[in-house]
């Protein structure tokens, strides 16, 4: 059972090892670098093509290998190492504080640490019938004919008119 898996397992991999891709699935995989209106713009693509084409797993599984294959110049720094620099400026006491909080900051954001928690299940609040909806509307004139009166008191005070 176990070599049953094992040869399936292999034959998927080898299946996509030789995929083919079209023309334009190879321009878009070597144009791309993180921006895809870029990338579609370089490939000679519209945007919702290769908005399409970066959906499916096998580009994206391209993208990547093409990135990490791809050979970058010694004097330019990659994402770990980036990392480590800034670990140890945060770490090191003998640095301003200052430098010290942009480094954890800096470290934080390439960590995606900040990133806002997407809102799910936001409750619709706009009103499911007439009478609501004319509820809203006199609430909306009201604020209406308030903003009116503090502008004109605004420019009562200020001498315009």
């Amino acid at each position: 059972m176990a070599a049953k898996k094992k040869r399936a397992k292999k034959a998927v991999e080898q299946k996509s090892a030789v995929r083919q891709f079209t023309t334009r699935q190879r321009r878009l995989i070597d144009c791309y670098a993180g921006d895809i209106k870029k990338a579609a713009s370089k490939a000679g693509l519209s945007y919702d093509c290769a908005r399409r084409l970066v959906t499916k797993s096998h580009i994206l599984e391209a993208i990547k290998n093409r990135q990490d294959t791809e050979v970058r110049p010694k004097n330019i720094a990659d994402r770990q190492e980036r990392q480590q620099f800034w670990t140890q400026i945060m770490r090191d006491t003998q640095e301003d504080a200052r430098d010290r909080l942009k480094a954890s900051d800096l470290l934080g954001k390439s960590e995606t640490d900040f990133k806002a928690p997407a809102v799910v299940d936001q409750p619709d609040s706009r009103p499911e019938t007439v009478e609501e909806l004319r509820q809203a509307l006199e609430e909306a004139e009201v604020l209406a004919k308030k903003a009116n009166i503090i502008q004109r008191q605004v420019n009562d005070r200020v001498g315009c008119r």
